[in-house]
This record gives structure tokens, sequence and C-alpha cells, in this order.
């Protein structure tokens, strides 16, 4: 490896990655989403299961620390990741390693004939980082140039977004069995660009394994998940993983939802005193034996049909991501459903919810609900209808009232997703059964009466300037006021 090389290929300012591509709709139930709006996303109606994806990397994030140490400044200290000598329990391995930097980083299905673009550095710029037996597994990491950068206009550093693209070093992941011989590790991420300077990770919930490989002299701490309390406060504790090579490697309690959303663990790196990176890391969906566990959430309403059919079993889906992005396991989450059922579309075309909330072991509540509806019909048998989703609320709140017990009352917005998208707004009220109708609160008006049904399900056009409903008993007498919750 030309140390020189990989030397020259660091820049001091590292910019954060570019937002994620537009994800099927499975993706969207399967990663928590932080932005005001969810990207409209597609899926095919007829998959039985959900997909999992080889994840892209995530932004990396700069953060005030908590202690006495400081966010780092504009260019942090410059140390070296990638030129070093390889690093790993295998890194003496010498055999193994000239081996692994010669594997092929071309994706299966990929045709170099046909004009796909692909990565694949000259085998004489390759270098192994990282050689090392994980939890359950052989894992590797190899840099080398990056032969697939940007040019013309999407090569303009003020124009391109994921600072990775433009750098002159890639990076990619290879993974295999427990004692794998080199020919049987295959690729555990897509390649990439390298960003400069900053950390590379990969974890695998199944297992419970992940590896950060950052600087020698770096400290590398990791939080094991969020700690939500119960008047609705998260935060994190970082232990330090004592890595005196700048590579932790850690065997966590194995979480086996992680493949349906973001993973609970982060990770964070300290370089000359300053915390400059803090991320949640890679991740990696090895083969899993079994299916898991079953989550039997109680619904507080029957399941209404929504037509036309959507995909089944959103619910189950969106209670896996919680447990995912929490670290919980299932039984220390009470999962009550409180509504699937029509919604009203975009366009005049029907539309469905998914309400649930999760009830965390301090008290807290997580409500959130999912919307989809139908794009495009199906083209024919071997092709099934392709729906849009997205997020109406997300939404955590302290312990109090049970969550069987509360009134939610949340703005929807259904988008086409079109070329000339429409978008149908609606203000949708889930109240405790014996609950006879509502009224919105408007900057002070309350001219939007509307009945709740025997279930005390109540959705109407959402009122301009909307802030709060109160329901009302049969006499009148109000029962309880809330807040709208908006995305």
């Amino acid at each position: 490896m030309d140390v020189d090389f990989v030397r020259d290929a660091f820049r001091e300012d590292a910019q954060l990655a570019g937002p994620p591509p537009v994800d099927t709709y499975q993706s969207v139930l399967a990663r928590r989403r932080k932005s005001d709006r969810r990207r409209l996303t597609a899926l095919a109606a007829g998959l039985a299961a959900l997909m999992v994806a080889i994840a892209v990397p995530l932004g990396l994030s700069l953060v005030v620390a908590q202690d006495d140490r400081v966010a780092g400044p504009p260019s942090t200290p410059v140390a070296d990741i990638y030129g070093v000598p390889t690093r790993g329990s295998l890194a003496d391995d010498l055999a193994f390693v000239e081996a692994v930097g010669m594997l092929s980083w071309t994706p299966p299905g990929t045709d170099p004939a046909a004009g796909e673009p692909f990565l694949d550095p000259p085998v004489e710029s390759r270098h192994v980082v990282f050689a090392g037996d994980v939890a359950a597994g052989r894992w590797s990491l190899v840099v080398g140039a990056n032969t697939s950068q940007p040019t013309g206009q999407s090569a303009d550093p003020d124009l391109q977004t994921d600072a990775g693209a433009l750098s002159d070093l890639a990076w990619v992941w290879f993974v295999g069995p427990p004692g794998a011989a080199p020919e049987q590790m295959q690729l555990g991420t897509f390649p990439r660009g390298a960003e400069a300077d900053l950390p590379v990770s990969l974890y695998d919930g199944a297992t419970g394994a992940l590896v950060v490989v950052a600087a020698p002299g770096d400290v590398v701490e990791v939080s094991v998940r969020p700690e939500v309390a119960a008047d609705a406060t998260v935060t994190r504790n970082y232990i330090d993983t004592e890595s005196s090579d700048g590579v932790a490697v850690v065997a966590l309690e194995p979480n086996p939802f992680t493949p349906a959303g973001m993973p609970a663990v982060h990770y964070r790196v300290t370089r000359a005193g300053v915390v400059f990176a803090e991320q949640t890391p890679d991740s990696y969906a090895s083969p899993q034996e079994g299916a898991p566990p079953s989550l039997r959430p109680e619904y507080l309403r029957l399941p209404a049909e929504i037509d036309p059919g959507a995909p089944e079993g959103i619910e189950d889906t969106m209670a896996a991501e919680i447990l995912s992005e929490y670290g919980l396991q299932p039984n220390e989450v009470e999962f009550r459903v409180h509504y699937i059922g029509p919604l009203p579309g975009s366009g005049g075309t029907a539309a469905g919810l998914t309400a649930l909330t999760a009830t965390f072991p301090s008290g807290a509540v997580l409500v959130r609900a999912h919307w989809v509806q139908q794009l495009y019909p199906s083209q024919g048998p071997s092709s099934g209808a392709v729906f849009g989703g997205g997020t109406c609320i997300d939404e955590l709140s302290a312990a109090g009232v049970p969550a069987a017990e509360r009134t939610l009352a949340l703005r929807c917005d259904v988008l086409s997703g079109r070329a000339d998208p429409d978008t149908e707004s609606t203000l949708v009220v889930l109240a405790p059964v014996g609950m006879a109708g509502a009224y919105v609160l408007a900057d002070g008006d309350t001219d939007t009466r509307f009945d709740l049904d025997s279930a005390g399900i109540g959705m109407v056009a959402f009122p301009p300037g909307a802030q709060s409903v109160v329901v009302h008993a049969a006499d009148g007498t109000v029962l309880d006021e809330v807040l709208i919750s908006m995305q």
C-alpha cells in the first residue's frame, strides 16, 4: 500500500454526508425519521416479507460534549486512520490479509459490461485496515483508490453534498462466518468514498457485533441505547471501550429487531480532547435463524379493511422498528394499536392509517402513526400495485394518563407522489369509547364541530389554524382537551 497516497487523500475539512436516497415504503417503516416530513416512498404490494437492504452509511454529526470537552472546531486534529498497519486479531495472518485485499468489490448483480457504475479499486491501491474475528463472524475493512468520483458539475465541491464522493479513497466491509477463509468473505456494505479523517463502523444487531475503526490514540465510546425518562426526555450514557489502537471490537447483547429499524447503538470518538463524531453505526444484516419473537400488540379497536388492499402487518413492522431504535425487548414495551383503517387520500384515492402507542418502562408514551396510499395499480400478475407512505406523527409524551385512555389528535398529510403532487390534510381524532363529539380550537374560535362514531373516531378536513381539540360527552360535558400533534 502506498502510504503517501493515502495521506494525500486526507482532507482537513470533511463535510457531512448528504441525505439518504428515497427508499421503499417498508424501509420507511423500518427506519425512524426526524425530519419534518417523511419522504414519499414506494413498494410492491405483493411482498409478504420485508426486504432487508444493505444499509448505506449515515451522515456524521458534529456534537457538543456533555462534559468538560468541547465540540470540534471547523478542522479537527489530523490523524492517520487508513495508512497505518493492519489492525485486528487477524492482522498477523499475512496470507489472509493479502487474499482479502484482492477480493472483488463489485456487488452481486452488477454488470460492468452493461455500463453500470461500480467501484472496484486497482489491487495495488488497496490496503486492509482491519481484519479480525467478531461475535459470530469474521470481518475486514479494506480501502483503495476511489475509481468512481463524480465529474462535471456534480464534482463541484460547493454543490456536492457527499464529501465521500469527492474523496480519493473508498472503503468497503467484507464479512464471513466464524473462521471464514478469504474466499468465503462477501461484501457486507456497498463500496463508497471515504470521508477524510473520519471513523468507519459496522454493526450487526442479530449477533451484537460492533467494530469502530478510528485513528490510533482516538478514544472510542459506545452507548448501547437511549434512556427514556418519565418526563419524555431522552439521554445517553457512553462507556469507554478502552481501545489502545483506535479500533473498538465490542460484543453487545443481540437485538433480533435491528433489521427492522435504526439501531439503538451509538458511538462517539474523541481526538486530542475534542469530541468530533457521534453517530449510529453502519448496519449489516446477517442471516438469522428463525423469525423475531412475536410482538402481539393490544388492539383497542378492530382493524378495518382498507380499500384498495394495502400491505398487511404494518403495525408489527412499526413495533419492531421501535424496539430496534430504543434497544428494548417485547416484554419491556406495551404496544397498543389505536387504529387501522381508512384515511382520506389525495387525488380522490383512498388511503389507510395505522396508529399505535408504545409505553416504555418509565411510563413515557411514544405515539407513532403511518399512512399508506396506492399510487399506481398493478400492471399485471408479475408486478404488484405501487404504494406511497409517510408519517403523521412520531412523538414522545410524559408518563401520566395510560395510553389506552388517551385521546390522540393528529394531522395527517397524504401526498399523491405524482409529478404534480396533491396533498390531502386530515384532522384525525381517536378518543376512548364513550366520547360523543369534538370541536376544534383554532386561534380562539370553535366553529369546527364534528361527531365521533361509536368507537370514538372522527376525521375532518384539517381546519386552518387548528391548535387543539376538545372532546365531549353526549350531554355536552367537556371530557378532555388535547393539543393536535403535527409533524
